[in-house]
């Protein structure tokens, strides 16, 4: 999470800030939506299927070149 970017953070067990997060995203609507779309689209590009696949298929490249198995 991107404080402020793509939600709020707060410490654990800090009930002050995370009631005034809370407080911050109902006193704007807008705002919360905001945070809310781009959290949709900053996970939607880190862990979409395509993204995931990549990685995977980058890191089995790396394993077999160092294993000398390609």
């Amino acid at each position: 999470t991107d404080h402020g970017r793509t939600g709020l953070l707060f410490r654990t067990g800090d009930s002050k800030s995370a009631s005034e997060a809370v407080a911050q995203l109902l006193e704007n609507p807008e705002y919360a939506r905001r945070l809310g779309e781009a959290a949709s689209h900053e996970v939607e590009a880190r862990f979409s299927l395509g993204r995931t696949h990549e990685q995977l298929l980058t890191l089995l490249d790396r394993i077999f070149h160092q294993l000398k198995l390609f």
